[in-house]
């Protein structure tokens, strides 16, 4: 309640993020996001505690980050729409369509600025 409306967005996304990456290399991505100088984080549960500067800088790091430790590239990809795979979204408006590729050219520029 004490985080502001406007920024609980970030705060979830950053907490989402940390749950997956102990997901998959257990409590390693808790010293991760322990890691990051601009975040504060619960040690015992993980949560977020404060984002102290730019939510996005925040999540460009923690995936850096992961994908160092793990050694591989982490794919934020979403399935294509109507895509051949079978895995697609089915029938999807152009709006929608216009949004994923929106979504997919930022994360290709977030990488670039911190590779």
């Amino acid at each position: 309640p004490e985080i502001a409306k406007e920024d609980r967005i970030f705060y979830e996304i950053v907490s989402d993020i940390i749950m997956q990456m102990r997901q998959r290399v257990g409590d390693k991505a808790v010293d991760i996001a322990k890691s990051i100088e601009d975040l504060e984080i619960d040690e015992n549960s993980g949560k977020v505690v404060r984002i102290k500067k730019s939510p996005a800088k925040i999540i460009a790091l923690l995936i850096l980050k992961y994908e160092k430790l793990l050694g591989e590239k982490v794919s934020f990809a979403l399935p294509r729409p109507n895509s051949r795979s079978g895995r697609g979204f089915g029938e999807v408006s152009d709006k929608t369509k216009d949004y994923l590729a929106t979504v997919e050219k930022n994360l290709v520029v977030i990488r670039k600025y911190f590779e």
